[in-house]
């Protein structure tokens, strides 16, 4: 679970795992908002976790053009460092780009800044891209967090005599 923007301290920030329960669930809550904001790479491709989770641009992209079928008017910004939708998934990102889904890209040092003030989320993010800042007001703020390897991956492993790499 993520330790950070302002996860499991407001109820207007999920996991993408969480979204995609609730898109499942037919979730009207979520299918009416106005604006989503998704947030890539949150806990990986850091000094702490130097490893891409490889899933996640992948299960963002699918998420948010789920939520543009479902409501064409919900705005869907999806803030990356680097999309990583490998091979036949790069359709993907071309789908979401042509259903009006917006993509920003952000540096490892320009982080987006999520505070919540009477009750509203507010996103500030960098977009390198254009070389601005941009204040983002979503309803709903969605994660995509590190994959973790469990605690005794490396012993599970050794046993079987797998080789183990940085990611």
């Amino acid at each position: 679970k993520p330790t950070e923007y302002l996860y499991s301290q407001s109820d207007k920030v999920l996991t993408q795992l969480e979204l995609e329960k609730n898109i499942a669930e037919g979730n009207e809550k979520i299918e009416k908002l106005d604006s989503v904001v998704m947030i890539q790479c949150v806990g990986s491709r850091e000094e702490e976790h130097m490893y891409c989770s490889r899933v996640c641009c992948t299960q963002a992209t699918t998420n948010a053009i789920k939520l543009k079928e479902r409501n064409p008017d919900t705005e869907v910004y999806i803030l990356y460092r680097d999309m990583r939708t490998y091979g036949m998934n790069e359709l993907l990102y071309r789908q979401a780009r042509e259903k009006g889904i917006t993509f920003i890209r952000y540096e490892v040092e320009g982080k987006p800044e999520v505070s919540e003030q009477n009750g509203k989320l507010k996103v500030n993010v960098f977009d390198s891209t254009l070389g601005t800042e941009i204040l983002l007001e979503p309803g709903l703020l969605v994660l995509s967090s590190a994959i973790r390897p469990q605690a005794d991956a490396k012993e599970f492993a050794s046993k079987l005599k797998l080789p183990l790499t940085q990611d």
